[in-house]
């Protein structure tokens, strides 16, 4: 059995590939949040993208998108549930409290800004997003969906 400075993601998983550990070989929470924002905010290297299958990438989706944040989401929160469960949770004490802590930190940091960005598509994915109107008198665009003139 390893010890808890074992504990991390998937061996070939994602985040494992950029450098993300939680325990003894994770660091400081700084050097988390760092690799944490670079696996959210860009493209993965291909030292990730060789690992894994053209499913598992979608699955992780495009840079600053929702599939990938939320998937970064139910990622730590898997690492973290996974561990409370076992027999010997005691010995992953720091790692789920890292887990956590990196979870809520992604969605503090990061959180808002999906929500805001997906916030006026439908939610129905039969539906279509508003399409944007020619220019008013102002210069700037108008959604199909604005019912007051703002000219």
């Amino acid at each position: 059995m390893r010890g808890e400075h074992w504990i991390d993601c998937p061996e070939f998983g994602p985040l494992s590939i950029l450098g993300y550990h939680v325990g003894e070989r994770g660091g400081n929470p700084l050097r988390r949040h760092e690799i944490l924002r670079r696996a959210f905010e860009e493209p993965f290297p291909w030292r990730v993208t060789r690992e894994l299958s053209k499913e598992e990438l979608a699955e992780w989706g495009t840079p600053r998108s929702r599939a990938r944040f939320d998937k970064m989401i139910r990622s730590l929160e898997s690492f973290s549930s996974n561990a409370q469960s076992r027999e010997n949770a005691r010995s992953y004490r720091t790692a789920i409290r890292e887990w956590q802590s990196d979870a809520q930190w992604l969605r503090a940091e990061h959180g808002l800004r999906v929500a805001s960005r997906w916030a006026n598509l439908p939610s129905n994915p039969q539906q279509t997003a508003p399409r944007l109107l020619s220019p008013n008198p102002r210069g700037t665009a108008r959604r199909s969906h604005d019912t007051t003139d703002r000219g």
